[in-house]
């Protein structure tokens, strides 16, 4: 049986606030924290706001930490937080990277709730909130703004709030990653449009409002918008205006390298909506998606155009043709994996062109956007599919002065054609800021926009005035030195890559010990299953549907069902290096079977061979540090692997060890964890948390951590050596 749309699916009364039944981590007794999520959408003569509502409540006995990551699009600028905690509202502020960081950690050694707001990537941030309380209930409103991108009579927003499994290897913690848990998010939304007809893709708005399902991108398409000037107030209290009209026709004839993204991932369902189904009752899938768009687009090249056509996966390869839709005739059936940064490079090292468009689902780490910048060519993104990410291609398009057009269900064609119309356009670097910024001209998503600063200032009308001011600065960002740019946006109160929100409540009461962290997960998009379902094949069992492959010719791929129990965390493949093919040679490298899902334990328990390590060495990344620290705290290795409790357990009888515990006055075996725990500090915040709280890394005063950290250096140093660490 084929899905329902969205619109069809039945929602109880209230399926977000229902504290009597709450739900569950799957496979636990945990519950989830996040109880309640509202988009409210507020548009005007071309500029979108969106402030987000998530409600948290903390249903356990203890302290714990909520995080959630999740993705944004890579345009918007995100500039206001404000997190309600019993009958206050607090609001939170910009500060650096690294300094927002560390007054989120010194709030939780202090025992105080705290929020966090950072841009973990560009196009993904993470909210993370300390010490909920047992039994409190938090409410966190962000917005943010960007302008509508431009689609065939008006305009469009899209609301990502889901990805699908992202392969290669992550430049982010694991405990900042993308993931999907067991459970399905629900949402209100409301829309507010000022003038022109809202409509929203898959479902309906009656009077302005919906419920949805997050399984799916959030689509609303404006028609009949007027463009008019947008005021705010900048932070020094200059006015500041925006203006957004469609971006004007190019007439330069098309010099670009066009490359297709023909991986295993393309091979999934485009869009779950029911209407764009084929004739068959099969959904169409992103490749066939893709096709349709090129062949589509290909009308609108003519004899004065240069187009390069490559296709990648593990290898690339141009693909010949007599014109562009003869090419496009060529392509290839999807699988394999995904490597788009070597892709980009043989492209690079092929003809000069002075554009590359992109066409894929962004579903890739594997790719190093900085230096595909640095090539001094313009990169166009079209994104396919609902569940496609915007975070790294997005980056590049961003970087390099192109555009990123979404294609969420079958529009390809008309979002392909808009990347060629931004192709005509002239190539020219924009000029750098010097000083405060006066005025800025970009075009975005098929936008123009334009932004002036006047001395002038406007009416306060907040939000608008705040959204306002905010895009402005967000355009004028990477025109500026970083030094200067970290303090623009730090004085605008925006979030970025050299900024974060922060707020800590210092009036609430203190909490004890370090919070267990709770994950938030995505809801598993509706398209991961949808073309399993559409042919009538368990979900479990679906692989690459182009042509039965062998293992040699291709990774298993295996589409997470909607039943499956456990937490789920990112699909990767190995993370080691895959030589590439390149100009039709083909290579020898196939990349590894991806995983399958299982539960954490399962991850954590499982030996690395068949003679397992039983050294302390051995041990790290074994340990879970953000489930029950506290226990840990007390020195409880019941939840350990019986390997890694008997190593913590051997290591406590050394004479080193011994002495450091006495000096700290802790348990030998908890101060084994933290050393442990110190080991693994680079790449696991709950593990950083444990060793600084159990070897006194944190002390009243700069001074005292100086004098402390002296003491105990020496000891510390030398126990770790004493059990191989």
């Amino acid at each position: 049986m084929p899905p329902m749309p969205r619109s069809a699916l039945p929602l109880p009364h209230d399926p977000l606030g229902d504290y009597g039944l709450p739900a569950v981590i799957s496979g636990t007794r945990t519950p989830v924290p996040l109880v309640g999520t509202s988009f409210a959408v507020k548009i005007d003569a071309g500029l979108a706001l969106v402030t987000t509502t998530r409600r948290f409540r903390n249903a356990e006995t203890q302290s714990i930490e909520v995080t959630m990551t999740f993705p944004v699009p890579v345009h918007a600028t995100l500039f206001d937080l404000v997190a309600r905690i019993g009958e206050r509202s607090l609001r939170a502020r910009a500060q650096s990277r690294t300094q927002a960081r560390d007054t989120y950690e010194d709030s939780i050694d202090q025992g105080r709730t705290a929020v966090l707001h950072e841009e973990v990537l560009r196009g993904v941030h993470q909210l993370s909130i300390a010490h909920v309380p047992p039994g409190a209930d938090i409410e966190v409103e962000a917005s943010w703004a960007m302008p509508l991108a431009a689609v065939p009579g008006g305009g469009v927003l899209h609301i990502p709030v889901t990805v699908g499994d992202v392969y290669g290897r992550s430049p982010v913690p694991d405990s900042d990653e993308l993931f999907h848990g067991a459970e399905v998010h629900e949402a209100d939304l409301t829309v507010d449009c000022r003038d022109g007809i809202v409509t929203l893709a898959g479902s309906a708005l009656s009077q302005g409002c919906a419920k949805l399902r997050l399984n799916a991108l959030i689509r609303l398409t404006v028609t009949g918008w007027q463009p008019r000037t947008l005021r705010g107030i900048a932070a020094d209290g200059r006015g500041v205006q925006i203006e957004i009209n469609a971006a004007p026709s190019g007439c330069f004839p098309l010099d670009a390298a066009i490359l297709v993204d023909r991986s295993g991932s393309m091979n999934e369902a485009a869009t779950a909506m029911l209407p764009t189904r084929l004739s068959t009752g099969r959904a169409r899938t992103k490749h066939e998606v893709l096709v349709a768009g090129l062949m589509e687009a290909a009308a609108a090249v003519g004899p004065m155009d240069q187009l390069d056509l490559w296709e990648f996966n593990n290898a690339v390869e141009q693909v010949p043709g007599n014109g562009l839709a003869d090419a496009v005739s060529r392509l290839s059936p999807p699988s394999g994996g995904t490597e788009t940064g070597e892709a980009i490079r043989a492209v690079l090292a092929g003809r000069p062109t002075r554009d590359v468009l992109l066409v894929t689902d962004g579903k890739s780490y594997a790719l190093d956007v900085q230096a595909a910048a640095r090539s001094g060519r313009r990169f166009h993104v079209v994104l396919i599919g609902e569940d496609s990410l915007e975070a790294r291609v997005g980056h590049l398009a961003a970087l390099s002065g192109g555009q990123i057009f979404i294609a969420a269900g079958l529009e390809s064609g008309s979002m392909i054609q808009k990347a060629i119309e931004a192709m005509r356009l002239p190539h020219t670097a924009a000029p750098a800021i010097q000083d405060t910024p006066k005025s800025v001209e970009t075009i975005l998503g098929g936008m123009q926009l334009r932004a002036v600063w006047s001395d002038q200032a406007a009416a306060d009308t907040a939000p608008w005035s705040r959204a306002v001011a905010a895009v402005a600065a967000a355009l004028a960002l990477p025109r500026m030195s970083e030094e200067r740019a970290a303090a623009f946006a730090a004085a605008e109160g925006i979030v970025c890559h050299l900024t974060s929100l922060v707020l800590v409540d210092e009036n609430g009461e203190a909490q004890d010990g370090l919070p267990a962290q709770r994950r938030v997960g995505l809801t598993t998009p509706e398209t991961t299953v949808t073309l399993a379902r559409s042919m009538d094949v368990p979900p479990e069992a679906a692989s690459s549907m182009s042509r039965p492959l062998s293992v040699a010719e291709e990774p298993s791929f295996r589409l997470r069902p909607s039943h499956e129990e456990g937490p789920r965390f990112p699909v990767r493949p190995s993370k080691r290096p895959l030589s590439l093919a390149v100009r039709g040679r083909r290579s020898t490298d196939v990349e590894p079977e991806v995983l399958s899902m299982r539960p954490a334990s399962e991850l954590t328990a499982s030996p690395r061979s068949a003679m397992p390590d039983r050294s302390l060495r051995g041990q790290l990344g074994r340990v879970d540090w953000a489930t029950d620290p506290e226990a840990l705290r007390r020195g409880d290795l019941s939840m350990l692997p019986a390997e890694v409790a008997e190593a913590v357990r051997l290591a406590a009888d050394r004479p080193e060890v011994l002495s450091l515990a006495a000096s700290l006055d802790t348990h030998p075996i908890v101060v084994v964890l933290a050393l442990l725990a110190d080991a693994e500090s680079g790449v696991n915040r709950s593990a950083e948390r444990f060793a600084r709280i159990v070897l006194r890394k944190t002390a009243a005063s700069f001074f005292a951590r100086i004098v402390l950290r002296k003491r105990l250096d020496g000891a510390v140093a030398a126990a770790a050596r004493a059990i191989g660490l």
